[in-house]
């Protein structure tokens, strides 16, 4: 399987620890660099000119209200840029991406949960978006083993009503064609858009991370995210209402849409 391992230049020194980890499952897995669109760039800033706009409205509906409008980061504009690139390359090639983001660490343990999940995502006509990364250790725990007892579900993953990190998963080239022509311009950060567009999008992820993300890397992303996790920002009823009524309603979508095997 093609795959994408979004980096940077001042990020550069992880792709051998990389290639260490995923040499057993190299040959299967077709490593591609995405390193454009680093900040102060020219690139940076002619893709910045043509999709980023920064707008209140969009952001709390994007959001459902949850954080307090703010502009991105340049760091978020810079890792949704390189996603997009990496959406492009799949609907170019008609092919199902495995994208990584260089935080994403492995573990040997899950070689045979990732060697699963590569062998039931080639059939990238059952599915829309498969999460293996930190995602399945904090979304929808709560509603796991329910969901893993719904009929024709495949052991490795489950069905999830939507996504969240964008650390580690798989994208068919049908959704990834589908968050290019939604993406008229954005002003929210990258799993959030994914999140939106995932409403009514085949979404799994599997039972355990096979990528947990790096929180030993301090970065100015990290940061920005640190200081509006710490606001008194309160969110306003009706946007919470909206977001739990959107929870609900994808759930119910996934109780009575028609499961198949992966």
């Amino acid at each position: 399987m093609k795959t994408v391992l979004i980096t940077c230049h001042k990020t550069s020194y992880r792709i051998p620890r990389f290639k260490m980890f995923l040499e057993p499952l190299l040959p299967h897995l077709d490593l591609a660099i995405e390193d454009k669109f680093d900040l102060n760039t020219p690139e940076y800033e002619d893709a910045k000119s043509e999709v980023y706009r920064s707008s209140p409205i969009n952001w709390y509906q994007g959001l459902y209200g949850r954080v307090e409008y703010r502009e991105l980061s340049g760091s978020e504009l810079s890792l949704f840029l390189k996603h997009i690139a990496a959406w492009k390359l799949s609907a170019s090639l008609n092919e199902p991406l495995l994208i990584l983001e260089d935080d994403a660490l492995f573990s040997r343990e899950c070689y045979p949960i990732l060697t699963r999940v590569l062998e039931i995502s080639t059939n990238y006509h059952q599915y829309d978006l498969i999460y293996i990364g930190d995602t399945c250790s904090v979304n929808c725990t709560r509603y796991r083993y329910l969901l893993s007892i719904l009929p024709r579900t495949e052991a490795a993953v489950y069905r999830a009503p939507f996504g969240h990190f964008t650390d580690a998963y798989i994208i068919s080239p049908y959704f990834a064609l589908r968050l290019l022509e939604n993406l008229k311009y954005t002003c929210i950060p990258v799993d959030d858009y994914i999140i939106g567009q995932s409403e009514s999008a085949r979404v799994y992820q599997a039972y355990v991370p096979v990528f947990q993300q790096d929180t030993t890397v301090q970065s100015s992303l990290n940061d920005a995210r640190s200081v509006i996790s710490k606001s008194k920002f309160t969110v306003p009823f009706k946007y919470r209402l909206a977001w739990y009524r959107s929870i609900y309603a994808r759930f119910f979508r996934i109780l009575t849409q028609e499961y198949r095997y992966l």
